[in-house]
């Protein structure tokens, strides 16, 4: 199915949507002028009421994974918690990481936060929202921030645009985290008050709450979301054209190795496994049980059936389960009368212990004579013999527990050490990442100042050397200057000269000029 809706300016015209086919769209996108195509597995009606494009159907059900822990935290992230102030009002204050440290595991629960990005039908990012989980895999908390935009009826969407989609792989992970998640939905509607956007929810209290530290978290996430969001102004007007798609099923992958059985789907990645599997088929049982007649199709069935056989185990109580036991017994002996009463005739023992029951009536026309009961060494009818043999077997099996359960307490002792020590030497290797990581920020610091000197040098060179180049130009110009006086002199030389022979010609009562000076006395020229 596929549903139209106008765009301008990469935005939804209100005034619904037109729904087609797959006859009429072919014909639809050639009457139009300007179209784009997308696909989306669903278009879904929430707070607002518009029709909003679906493009990833994230669901809540089957996602685990393992939670943020403080050696998760580093040196540099940011974590802010709320205290409570004199006057009542909570206040956000950032913890270091010793601090984190130092705070018993169950006073906080880590949550980070992200930057889910929101894309229009162009793939242009137009739109950022906040998220927060307190899992380890950011795909599982853009996932649930998906979820509860669309399924959980967030305002977060009254301002984002119908056609706008976002999945679980347009993030930014900002080095944010927070106790708890109020704490993390309090950044959350801060940022959207701050931002001005709408919603059901942006309580003024926030700014109160973050007064102190919002400059750094206003820093923190300006910086890494900067230059992501596209402003457009292409007013023209442009058709949207949905295909909607839903989500497949999931099956369960196939092995290597199928049934070869006409409508058997199993499957597996060992050969073993689906012969074993061809005996449901076939029916054959060839494990067979060495004391009874039962028999089975696979070995570990035969195994299981092994311990609870009871041609295999009998009734002996060292066989049986004392819980099996006594349960037999009381069946055996019948039910016991409601208001019997017991007196003992004698001080109780080890070795012999007497009981009396006092005459009963039961029914009204039974009636039972007192019966002296023996526990001892005297061996009597029936099972009366058997008492001792099993008081001394569960005797012997009560200093076997004892024994595996000192045992076991030495074992948890050592265990316990164990721990003792793998604690200390992950606080030493805590302590050395820490103090690596100072190291590294201080190497951070020499690099930037050393960077910067190069800059600077650098700078001071170009400098140089256009004041090199400029001298060269200069010296080069004098150099022409001085070819150029060079000439004039060796021309007023020769002038004169010429004016030294007229004069001298005028002194001897010559008057004709001067003519070549070659033939001229030395002492003219």
């Amino acid at each position: 199915m596929f549903a139209i809706f106008t765009l301008v300016n990469g935005k939804v015209v209100e005034g619904g949507r037109v729904e087609l086919g797959e006859a009429e769209i072919a014909e639809y996108v050639k009457s139009v002028k300007k179209s784009v195509f997308v696909e989306v597995q669903d278009v879904l009606k929430v707070r607002d009421l518009r029709d909003r494009l679906y493009k990833e159907i994230c669901t809540r059900a089957g996602r685990a994974g393992r939670h943020f822990t403080s050696t998760d935290v580093r040196e540099t992230d940011y974590i802010f918690k709320f205290i409570k102030e004199k006057n009542g009002k909570y206040v956000a204050v950032r913890v270091t990481k010793k601090q984190l440290l130092a705070t018993p595991a169950n006073e906080y629960v880590l949550h980070s936060v992200i930057a889910l990005l929101w894309r229009d039908p162009h793939k242009r990012i137009r739109e950022m929202t906040l998220g927060t989980s307190s899992l380890v895999d950011p795909l599982v908390a853009t996932g649930a921030a998906i979820h509860n935009a669309y399924i959980g009826k967030c305002s977060v969407l009254d301002s984002i645009d119908p056609s706008f989609t976002a999945v679980n792989t347009d993030f930014v992970k900002l080095p944010i985290f927070t106790y708890s998640l109020q704490e993390a939905n309090q950044l959350k509607q801060y940022r959207r008050r701050q931002n001005g956007l709408p919603g059901s929810f942006k309580s003024k209290a926030t700014e109160y709450t973050f007064r102190k530290i919002r400059v750094d978290l206003d820093k923190i996430i300006d910086e890494h979301t900067a230059g992501l969001i596209e402003e457009v102004n292409d007013e023209e007007e442009e058709k949207l054209v949905v295909k909607i798609v839903p989500k497949a099923k999931r099956r369960a992958p196939l092995g290597k190795f199928r049934c070869h059985v006409k409508g058997c789907h199993f499957s597996s990645k060992s050969t073993v496994a689906v012969k074993q599997h061809m005996t449901v088929h076939t029916g054959d049982k060839p494990f067979k049980c060495f004391k009874c007649d039962k028999s089975f199709g696979i070995k570990s069935n035969m195994n299981r059936h092994k311990k609870t056989c009871k041609a295999i185990r009998g009734y002996s109580p060292s066989n049986v389960p004392l819980k099996t036991l006594m349960h037999h017994r009381s069946v055996s002996s019948g039910p016991k009368p409601s208001t019997s009463t017991y007196t003992s005739t004698s001080t109780p023992t080890p070795n012999s212990v007497s009981l009396k029951r006092t005459s009963q009536t039961v029914q009204g026309s039974l009636s039972f004579k007192p019966k002296k009961l023996l526990l001892g060494s005297t061996n009597s009818a029936n099972g009366d013999d058997e008492s001792p043999k099993l008081v001394a077997k569960l005797s012997e099996e009560l200093e076997v527990v004892k024994k595996e359960k000192d045992v076991s307490l030495k074992l948890v002792a050592k265990l316990s050490e164990e721990l003792e020590v793998v604690k200390k030497e992950k606080d030493v290797s805590l302590k050395l990442v820490a103090k690596l990581s100072e190291e590294l920020e201080v190497v951070k610091k020499e690099k930037d100042v050393s960077l910067k000197l190069v800059a600077k040098l650098s700078e001071e060179l170009e400098v140089v050397k256009k004041e090199k180049d400029v001298s060269l130009k200069l010296v080069a110009k004098l150099s022409e200057e001085l070819e150029v006086v060079k000439k004039e002199r060796t021309k007023l030389k020769k002038e004169r000269a010429v004016a030294l022979y007229n004069l001298w010609k005028f002194k001897q009562g010559v008057s004709s000029p001067l003519g070549n000076l070659t033939n001229q006395p030395k002492h003219f020229m």
